[in-house]
């Protein structure tokens, strides 16, 4: 019976999976375990929640076998725990604590020295672009896009057949049915593609860094890298960090935010580039 159990329990592991780390959440904590939440339509009610209940899905990453080779089949959660909870979120809580310790024995007078060397900011560019990616907002648009994708080709094949054979015209067009369980196996192509992050680990590397450590409290949320430009531009779902003129926020503690600029458009900020400001 206690080995049933067991084995039960062990199934039962990874089931609820964050999108957003608890080792990053757990710095905006009170008691490095809950921390206050308000979600909209909820009359504006506050209230605390534990890190390990809140911004996650269940079974967010795992890809069903259907769609992985043969070799790989029943490793449907490699993505949630050997790239994330085993490889990523320890080294982002690494820089991330190295960062806030730094940024709490700051000598205010060494203001202008820098924070991160280069292969440290790199390194933390990296990260970012990785939590950028594994977001659900990340997939949901990408999906979209696939599946709009497949569908105007359909339309296109459709007009060709028609103007090439009249009697193509009077065929109902094939309706395209997707299988909504494939999202998660495409999410895990774009996790595990190199070039995806390091193209956007290189945009952010090149841009003004700037961390604003304050004594109030600061907010994050469940989608807490804001892209904020700042022309008249609609962001398209490529050119978020590429952009002229954006503003890249993203909250480190309940102390401490890091603003990335675009580097020509902020080019009178570039003397605080890397540094802490009060």
């Amino acid at each position: 019976i206690s080995l049933l159990f067991k084995n039960q329990m062990e199934k039962e592991t990874h089931i609820y999976q964050h999108y957003i780390p608890e080792c990053y959440l757990k710095n905006f904590t009170f008691d490095d375990k809950s921390l206050f939440v308000y979600r909209k339509g909820n009359n504006g009610k506050v209230f605390p929640q534990s890190i390990s209940n809140i911004a996650g899905k269940k079974r967010f990453y795992d890809v069903d076998d259907k769609f992985l080779l043969e070799e790989f089949k029943g490793k449907n959660k490699f993505i949630e725990t050997e790239v994330f909870a085993s490889g990523f979120e320890p080294i982002l809580n690494d820089v991330i604590q190295k960062i806030i310790k730094l940024c709490k024995n700051w000598d205010k007078k060494n203001i202008y020295n820098n924070v991160l060397n280069e292969v440290d900011k790199d390194y933390f560019a990296e990260l970012i672009a990785i939590q950028h990616i594994r977001h659900p907002n990340f997939i949901e648009n990408h999906w979209n896009l696939h599946k709009d994708m497949y569908s105007k080709r359909i339309d296109i094949i459709s007009s060709f057949l028609s103007m090439a054979n009249p009697q193509f015209k009077n065929v109902n067009k094939p309706n395209l049915e997707f299988d909504e369980k494939y999202s998660s196996a495409l999410h895990s192509n774009f996790i595990l593609d190199d070039k995806w992050r390091y193209d956007i680990q290189e945009q952010l590397a090149k841009k003004i860094w700037i961390f604003y450590y304050t004594s109030d409290n600061v907010l994050t949320s469940d989608n807490p890298i804001l892209l904020k430009p700042h022309l008249k531009q609609k962001l398209s779902l490529y050119s978020g960090f590429w952009a002229e003129g954006i503003e890249i926020i993203f909250p480190i503690s309940k102390n401490l935010i890091l603003t990335i600029l675009d580097e020509e458009y902020f080019s009178e900020k570039k003397d605080l580039h890397n540094t802490i400001q009060f």
